[in-house]
């Protein structure tokens, strides 16, 4: 779990770790897959959005999919699934056939009866909220293990947006018992980011055991001091070729164009 301000780099170090997450990999150095999921669900939506989530990362940009690391080390593993729909898709995507069906299936989307059928699955009319979500718990949870060994990194952002209404914890709680629940896969990293106003309701979550699970590790990301800053703004302005030029007749001033008296009360 990760805490801190608003503006603080929460997002921008999930956007870091994903790119370093992709150079290693393009480097030969790693094969992790990366799941970014922000928090902009209900209580009882949650384990749609994951599965939405967690679809959509594993098939982004199928000529380089993230799956492809999966499917060329795992194709035997597909008769050891329980889960008999995700098996039955993940044929039809390694296979190549009705491949927009399946990925929009994998996703969670609702099908016409058409794709339904050519996926092999009988068309069901009643269509509740509660198996909705039931059966998308059943799909992330054959997905991993399908994907294990391979490490799953899961980014949670904007956790504060569980909050449907002011005092709300319905959904701290069911992302609680979320959290749990993926802690059974191995092989997996969680990584929650929260504004620091909004660290009370995980303290308040009603069950010991998921706040322990969710909170077991938990760090402060603090705003940049002025030293920090110095650095970082210098980093960025010396990257400017359209500044190069004119800064070398200003070096006695290292943050010129910009006014550092300026600048340091913003770090205070």
């Amino acid at each position: 779990m990760l805490v801190g301000e608003p503006g603080s780099g929460k997002t921008h170090l999930l956007g870091r770790v994903r790119a370093r997450l992709e150079e290693d990999r393009s480097n030969g150095n790693g094969n992790a897959i990366y799941v970014y999921v922000r928090c902009n669900a209900s209580a009882g939506t949650l384990w749609r959005h994951l599965r939405h989530a967690l679809a959509s990362d594993l098939l982004k940009a199928a000529e380089i999919s993230q799956s492809r690391l999966v499917f060329d080390t795992h194709e035997n593993r597909l008769d050891q699934l329980e889960h008999r729909q995700t098996r039955r898709v993940l044929e039809h995507l390694l296979n190549g056939t009705h491949a927009h069906a399946a990925a929009a299936w994998l996703r969670g989307e609702i099908l016409p009866e058409e794709d339904v059928t050519r996926l092999g699955f009988p068309v069901e009319h009643d269509d509740l909220e509660q198996d909705r979500e039931r059966e998308a718990k059943l799909v992330v949870d054959a997905l991993l293990a399908f994907i294990s060994p391979v490490p799953v990194i899961l980014c949670f952002d904007q956790v504060e947006a569980l909050e449907s209404f002011r005092g709300d914890e319905a959904g701290f709680h069911a992302m609680g018992q979320m959290i749990s629940a993926l802690t059974l896969h191995p092989n997996l990293l969680l990584i929650s980011c929260v504004i620091s106003a909004y660290e009370d309701n995980l303290d308040r979550l009603p069950n010991g055991a998921d706040q322990d699970r969710w909170l077991a590790e938990k760090g402060q990301l603090r705003p940049i001091d002025w030293e920090q800053a110095v650095e970082l703004i210098k980093a960025r302005i010396e990257n400017s070729p359209d500044l190069k030029v004119s800064r070398e007749a200003h070096s006695e001033h290292p943050l010129w164009p910009l006014d550092s008296n300026l600048l340091r009360p913003l770090f205070a």
